[in-house]
C-alpha cells in the first residue's frame, strides 16, 4: 500500500470527516456489490469536485489505485475495489439546475452523480419532464454510475441507452486535472446496446460515458430531458411456449401498427420465481412464458388504435401458435399506479434469484448471468436453441429481460463449484455465438472484472490494444477502476 504520508496529507486536507478504514463502523457496507467482494484500504467520500481532484492528484502520486462507486449495484464487480481507496460519490447528490439548454434549446437538467436515478426522476416527473434511462435498479443506483456503465433499461427500445441522453459531462483526471465535454449540436451518437470495452467514439464525450470508472471521475452531468407523455398502458400476454412469446417479439417490432416503448420476455422459470406476490399478478395454466408490452400514447382516440393493434398482434400469434384461447387472458394495466405493480413483479423475479443463489455460495455455487445480445430477429431461434443446450446440461436456469433489444438475460442458479464451472463454460459458448450472428457480449451491465476476458469475444487484438492506448492516456499510472475492462498492467516508473 501506500506511504503513511500520503494518509496523513488527506486526513491534514480536510478529508478525515469522509475517510473510513477497514475497523471503522460502516466501511462493510461498501465492499460489495451483488456478485463480488473486495476489501479496499480505505473509502473516501468527498462532497466536491475540488475534494475529488484533490484525492486523485495525491493517489497519482504515490500511484495508488482508486476506484469510483456510485449505489454499488452492479453485476459485473466493476464498483468493488479490491486495493486502494473506493471512491464513494454519495457526498454529491444534488440537483444543481433543471432549465434550458442556451445552445440546443433543449430541456435539461444538471446534477451531481451521487443522486439515485429514481429520485432525480421522480423530481423531473413532478415538474413534467422524462429523464428515460431506466435501469431496473434506478431506485438504488446512482446517476454518475449509470452515466459510468451506459445504463439501459426497458424503455431502451424506444428512447436508447443513457449516452442518448447526455449533453454535458464535467471530470476530473486521474492526475486530479479538471476537464468539462460536451456533445456538439446535432450530433446524435448510435442507439444501440453497447456496453463491452471503451466505445469506438466519434466524440470524446461518449468514451467516458460507459467507460466503468476507468478513465475519470465524473463530477457533474447535464442531460437532455423530454415532455412526460400524456399517457401510457402496459400490457402482459401470456403464450404457450418460448417460440411463441419470441416470435411475437419479433412481429411487434417489425409491425406500423405499434410503436413499443419496451418489450420484455419472462419464461415460466422466471414467471415461477415471482408466483408469491404482492402486485396480485397470476396467469393460466397453460403459459409457458409472457412477454410485457409498453406503449405511449397522445390521446384516448391513440389509445384505442394502439390498444387494439397490441391485440391484434396476440391474437395472430396465439392462432400461429395453435393457442388462441390465451387471447383473453391479456392483462391490461393503464394507471400509473398498475404500471408500477408490473414493474416491481419483474423487478422480484432477478430480487427472488439473488435469494436463492446467495444460499449456493458456501458450496461454491452462486449466481452466474450473461449479458450477451443478438439483432432481434435471430432472438427466438437463438434462444430456443440454447434452452435446449442447458437442458441437455443439466443446469438450472432463467430466460427474462429486455427481449426487444435482442437482449434476455441468462441467469444460472448452479448449487457448487462444478455447476458454476459448467455454467461459466455455457455462458461463454452463448457469447462466442452471439458474436458470430452480429450481436455482441455485453448489452447493458459492461465488463467490469469478472467480465473482462469475452472483451476478447467481440473484439481483435488490435482493437484491443488501441482500448489499452486509451487507457494509458486518460491514466497512464493505470489506477482508476483497476481491473475493469481490462487486464491491469503494471504502471510505468
Amino acid at each position: 500500500m501506500a506511504a503513511t504520508s500520503f494518509w496523513g496529507a488527506l486526513d491534514a486536507l480536510g478529508h478525515r470527516h469522509a475517510l473510513l478504514r477497514p475497523a471503522d463502523a460502516g466501511y462493510e457496507a461498501y465492499t460489495g456489490d451483488v456478485v463480488l467482494t473486495g476489501h479496499p484500504d480505505a473509502v473516501a467520500r468527498p462532497r466536491s469536485e475540488a475534494e475529488i481532484a484533490d484525492l486523485l492528484a495525491r493517489a497519482h502520486a504515490d500511484r495508488i489505485p482508486v476506484t469510483p462507486a456510485g449505489g454499488q449495484t452492479s453485476l459485473t464487480g466493476s464498483s468493488v475495489a479490491t486495493e486502494g481507496i473506493l471512491l464513494a460519490t454519495e457526498g454529491m447528490a444534488r440537483i444543481l439546475d433543471i432549465g434550458t439548454d442556451p445552445e440546443t434549446g433543449n430541456a435539461v437538467a444538471v446534477a451531481e452523480p451521487g443522486i439515485f436515478l429514481g429520485q432525480m426522476q421522480a423530481a423531473l416527473a413532478d415538474l413534467g419532464w422524462l429523464y428515460p434511462p431506466d435501469p431496473t435498479s434506478r431506485n438504488e443506483a446512482r446517476l454518475g454510475a449509470t452515466v459510468a456503465t451506459n445504463a439501459t433499461g426497458e424503455d431502451t427500445l424506444l428512447y436508447g441507452p443513457t449516452r442518448r441522453w447526455i449533453r454535458e459531462l464535467r471530470f476530473v483526471r486521474a492526475d486530479g486535472s479538471t476537464g468539462t465535454l460536451r456533445r456538439p449540436p446535432g450530433h446524435r451518437p448510435p442507439e444501440e446496446k453497447a456496453t463491452a470495452g471503451y466505445y469506438d467514439a466519434v466524440h470524446p464525450i461518449d468514451l467516458l460515458i460507459g467507460s466503468e470508472g476507468t478513465l475519470a471521475v465524473i463530477t457533474r452531468i447535464t442531460m437532455d430531458l423530454v415532455p412526460v407523455p400524456a399517457g401510457v398502458f402496459s400490457g402482459l400476454a401470456f403464450f404457450p411456449s418460448t417460440r411463441s412469446a419470441l416470435e411475437f417479439v419479433v412481429a411487434a417490432r417489425r409491425a406500423t401498427t405499434v410503436r413499443p416503448r419496451a418489450l420484455e420476455f419472462m419464461d415460466r422459470e422466471s414467471l415461477e420465481l415471482a408466483a408469491e406476490n404482492g402486485e396480485g399478478i397470476a396467469w393460466p395454466a397453460a403459459t409457458r412464458a409472457a412477454v410485457a408490452f409498453k406503449q405511449e400514447v397522445r390521446d384516448e382516440t391513440e389509445r384505442e388504435r394502439y390498444l387494439s393493434a397490441w391485440l391484434e398482434l396476440v391474437r395472430r400469434q396465439l392462432v400461429a401458435a395453435g393457442d388462441p384461447g390465451l387471447e383473453d387472458e391479456v392483462l391490461l394495466l393503464e394507471s400509473r399506479r398498475d404500471r408500477e405493480r408490473l414493474r416491481a413483479f419483474r423487478h422480484r423475479i432477478p430480487a427472488r434469484l439473488n435469494e436463492i443463489v446467495n444460499g449456493y455460495r458456501p458450496a461454491g455455487g452462486g449466481k452466474v448471468g450473461t449479458d450477451w445480445w443478438v439483432p432481434v430477429q435471430h432472438l427466438p431461434g437463438f434462444v430456443e436453441h440454447w434452452r435446449g443446450r442447458v437442458a441437455e446440461a443439466g443446469a438450472r436456469a432463467v430466460f427474462y429481460g429486455h427481449a426487444g433489444n435482442g437482449h434476455p438475460h441468462v441467469n444460472f442458479l448452479p448449487r457448487d463449484t462444478g455447476e458454476k464451472a459448467a455454467a461459466l463454460s455455457l455462458a461463454l459458448d452463448m457469447c462466442r455465438e452471439a458474436v458470430a450472428l452480429g450481436g455482441g457480449v455485453a448489452g447493458e451491465h459492461g465488463l467490469g472484472k469478472l467480465k473482462r476476458h469475452l472483451l476478447a469475444v467481440q473484439y481483435s487484438e488490435e482493437r484491443i490494444r488501441a482500448m489499452r492506448d486509451i487507457k494509458k492516456d486518460w491514466d497512464p499510472r493505470w489506477i482508476l477502476g483497476r481491473g475493469n475492462i481490462l487486464e491491469p498492467e503494471a504502471a510505468p516508473e
